[in-house]
């Protein structure tokens, strides 16, 4: 049975941390919404719009850490995916 947490994790959900400026969080509900809907292309694709330009905005130590933390969420996906 999902928890609460995973019900609200929604592209939508996501769009509001987003416009809020915490591109990490939305970036969170995103990965954990693509593992409960990896079909979904279009949250897939904003996933990766809202990625680059995190990254792009990161500057020295900022951005070493940014890249470690989306390390870690993509191999916690993909762990949960079986890959």
């Amino acid at each position: 049975m999902a928890s609460d947490e995973d019900q609200l994790a929604s592209p939508t959900l996501a769009e509001l941390y987003y416009r809020q400026g915490d591109s990490k969080k939305a970036l969170e509900i995103l990965a954990d919404f693509l593992v409960m809907h990896p079909e979904n292309e279009k949250a897939a694709c904003r996933r990766n719009e809202i990625e680059k330009e995190f990254f792009h905005s990161a500057t020295g130590q900022e951005g070493k850490e940014r890249i470690r933390n989306l390390l870690t969420m993509l191999e916690l996906v993909r762990k949960e995916k079986g890959e």
